[in-house]
């Protein structure tokens, strides 16, 4: 252990502090710590230390530190977290297009970037119909036209063979105009 000693005339100051031979079961481990604390775990492979990481039911966010950039990434990119930084500790935060927020028990929603602005607005949809009395191919109830229409379309859209799109378009255009009417 390195650090760890408290200031007797302020209880709420933690100085920073390394703590080795930590256990996965311990607090320091399963709780989220808010403060300069790091827990120091050995592990015997990339997979193992990635299993261990994942295995928290928190995921703000997550530091990867290696030699190897690539290394790094491939790693990152298996840890369940809201952000994961390589070489580098909380600098993303500071990032105003770096998107912020946790996942699993480390809250929702997201500051920054994109993603944060869109947190700020609630979308609404307005539709104003433009066919009023026609019945839309969409509502139910189904006749064999409204049938037909759906058949022939998807055949139009999705034939792999231009053939089948050419009778799908003839076979469209006439069950377009049946039609009904409400």
């Amino acid at each position: 252990m390195v650090g760890g000693k408290f200031d007797d005339r302020d209880s709420r100051f933690i100085p920073p502090t390394v703590l080795t031979d930590v256990t996965a079961d311990s607090l320091l481990m399963t709780e989220e710590t808010f403060g300069p604390v790091l827990p120091v775990v050995k592990f015997g492979s990339d997979k193992e230390a990635v299993a261990l990481a994942n295995s928290s039911r928190f995921g703000l966010s997550v530091s990867v530190w290696t030699g190897s950039r690539g290394r790094g990434l491939k790693i990152a990119r298996n840890l369940q977290a809201g952000a994961a930084i390589v070489n580098d500790v909380i600098s993303y935060y500071g990032i105003s297009d770096g998107v912020v927020g946790g996942v699993k028990e480390s809250g929702n929603g997201r500051v920054h970037g994109r993603d944060g602005l869109l947190e700020m607005v609630y979308p609404k949809y307005y539709e104003i119909e433009r066919a009023r009395r026609w019945k839309k191919p969409w509502w139910y109830k189904y006749d064999r036209n409204t049938l037909s229409f759906f058949e022939s379309a998807t055949d139009f859209l999705f034939s792999k063979r231009i053939l089948g799109r050419v009778k799908g378009l003839l076979k469209l255009i006439p069950t377009f105009l049946r039609m009904r009417k409400i």
